[in-house]
This record gives structure tokens, sequence and C-alpha cells, in this order.
């Protein structure tokens, strides 16, 4: 994965909500496309910047592997960017780009990807996620026939691989104690996805451990719209609720 200085969840991506959202339009680039350097880091990084440096990195790193990889008469990359969680010390926004290249009369449309971008005074991360299924929490709610399941989503910031050992249990649960265990491991600045885990509201506690750290939190899930986020990084983990636009 690719880590640097102060650096759609599938074809149709779950783009996960926060405080700021920022949609730009599609950039053209000339008729002769040449690598770009990387952008230079905002003077301050906050909820309103980090989207906009975070996505100007990503359009950068995905028009340079396309000239890499081609050489197309011209590039055209759309992006959005939305911040999604905000701490004393870093930002956390998703960025979903996809690109249209023309070549000869050809056009070749690029399957968007997103991405999580980790932004701090000292730096940046950037992390892809994957998908997998997972087994559901069975909660004593009764599925909604429009309530559609909600995942948990899993990044690791950290410079080595993990392991992620996760509980989600159901509180107050009237048949006892109703819970499923996940044990997941998650390569240095990546991410995954794991689908379906929540398949109906109610109130949940999450458990997550790694060999460096541990942490709990409750969550009640009212809508579908709702997502909860497991972030491990240098200062240990932590358990952030966001939700979709």
């Amino acid at each position: 994965m690719e880590k640097g200085l102060f650096y759609g969840f599938l074809a149709i991506v779950v783009v996960i909500v926060g405080a700021t959202g920022i949609l730009l339009g599609v950039e053209i680039s000339s008729n002769q496309p040449h690598l770009r350097e990387a952008p230079s880091p905002p003077p301050a990084i906050n909820d309103s910047s980090a989207p906009r440096y975070a996505e100007k990195i990503e359009k950068t790193k995905l028009h340079n592997r396309i000239l890499n990889n081609t050489s197309p008469d011209r590039i055209e990359i759309g992006c959005n960017s939305r911040s999604v969680v905000s701490t004393s010390e870093n930002q956390y926004v998703f960025v979903q780009c996809a690109a249209t290249t023309y070549d000869d009369g050809s056009v070749s449309d690029g399957v968007p990807r997103t991405v999580l971008y980790r932004i701090s005074p000292a730096g940046y991360t950037r992390a892809e996620q994957r998908g997998t299924q997972a087994e559901s929490v069975q909660s004593d709610t009764t599925s909604l026939r429009e309530f559609q399941p909600v995942p948990l989503l899993i990044y690791n910031f950290g410079e080595r691989n993990s392991k992620f050992d996760i509980i989600v249990t159901v509180v107050n649960s009237s048949t006892g104690i109703a819970g499923t265990e996940y044990t997941e491991s998650v390569e240095s600045e990546s991410g995954l996805f794991l689908d379906t885990v929540f398949k109906s509201p109610g109130k949940y506690r999450v458990k997550a451990r790694t060999a460096e750290s541990v942490t709990t939190d409750t969550w009640t899930l009212d809508n579908d719209r709702q997502r909860l986020m497991i972030l491990a990084g240098p200062n240990g983990l932590q358990i952030e609720a966001t939700r979709v636009p």
C-alpha cells in the first residue's frame, strides 16, 4: 500500500457520510496528458480542507497510474469526497474516483473505487478496502422488509498486518446472550468491509481486540443509513459511528 508525507464499496459504492461532504466536477486533462506531481498540503488540516486535499491526492494517483499503464489521448476524472471522522489528531476522509480515457476514437470507463485517507499535520495514509460476506448478528427485532443489511467496516492504519477479534452482542436480548464473533486479518494500510453484519434495528455492543489494543462501545442502530467503523492506528483502536448520505 502507499504512504506519503501529508497523502466506487463496490461498483455501486457505499460512500459514508459525515459532517462535511464535497462533490467536485469532472476534471479534463490536456490532449497530451503528462505525469503530475503530488499536491501540496493545505496550511491547516480540518474537516473542510482534508476532503479537498485527499481528493487531489487520489486524482493525481489515478491520473498517473493510467499513464503508467497506457498512453491515452485524454483523461477525464470525476471524484467525490466526504469527511467521516474527525479527531484531535486525524481527519478520516472517504474518496471515490472514476476515470474515462479517450484513445484514438475509443472510450474506456473505469470502475469507481473508494479509499479511506487518514490525514494529519504529520502526513497522510491511504487505505483501500476489500469486501467479504459475514454472518449476521441475530437480534430480537424482526427484520423490516425495507431495511437493508448494514455492514461493519474495519480499517488498519498500522504499520503491520493485524488480526482483529470482534464480538458483536445484542444488548437486552430477551433470548439471553445473542452475539456473533468475527476474526479477520487486515493488511497494513487497508480496509475490510464485512457485509450484512447488522440485519435489523437494535442496540449492539461491539468489542474489538488486536494484539496491541482493545476497545468496547455501544451502538444503537435505527435505520440502514447508519454505519459503524473500527479504526486501528498508532494510537490504538477506536469505534466510530457515521451514516450514508
